[in-house]
């Protein structure tokens, strides 16, 4: 885990978390539990060794969110097996499908196209803030495009609201590889418009 802290640190994590909705805590808790990620992928590439390990880490991480978001504390289960289910879920429905498409990860992709439609301030998108119906639909098909690595950098930041630092020390990556890679599919997001004629 990121580092060693008591079980005492940990319950204060998760009661500054689950209720008072501190965001800080979040982050605090999926780097702790992202070793717990490592070693469920490490566990399942033996089976699935044709697959990319960076890709299922991504897949990993994006369970783990979920299960953090989701686990009641005053359940009588650990956090760990809670999580796992979760996390090994993810990562066989992208294996199994090749694609961010369940149920959970459409809300997410869903949730930052509504984030886009208010306008998030990206300046390197020039869009009106009201989309039309084409725009968001050529604004999906280009984040179901991506790679999952970058499709996660770019969840992370918009439907997560993590700042570039706190997304890289979470997939292991630099910041600049990032920031880069957040530019990158901004890019690709207007060039794609570009060549609908859809900018403003």
């Amino acid at each position: 885990m990121e580092r060693k802290l008591s079980p005492e640190q940990v319950d204060k994590l998760w009661t500054l978390f689950k209720e008072e909705g501190n965001l800080d805590a979040k982050d605090s808790l999926l780097r702790y539990y992202l070793s717990l990620v490592k070693w469920k992928v490490r566990r399942m590439m033996p089976e699935y060794n044709y697959c990319n390990y960076d890709d299922l880490l991504c897949c990993g991480i994006i369970g783990l969110i979920d299960a953090v978001a989701e686990y009641n504390p005053k359940q009588d289960i650990k956090f760990e097996s809670f999580a796992a289910d979760r996390i090994r879920a993810e990562i066989l429905d992208y294996i199994e499908a090749k694609d961010w498409a369940s149920p959970e990860l459409r809300e997410k992709i869903n949730a930052l196209n509504m984030a886009l439609e208010t306008n998030l301030e990206i300046e390197m998108l020039p869009v009106e803030k009201s989309f039309e119906d084409k725009q968001k639909s050529i604004l999906a098909k280009v984040i179901d495009e991506l790679p999952i690595k970058e499709r996660a950098i770019f969840t992370l930041y918009y439907y997560e609201d993590m700042t570039l630092s706190d997304i890289a020390k979470l997939c292991c990556v630099t910041e600049t590889y990032v920031e880069e890679t957040h530019n990158n599919v901004l890019m690709k997001m207007r060039a794609r418009l570009d060549s609908q004629n859809l900018l403003s």
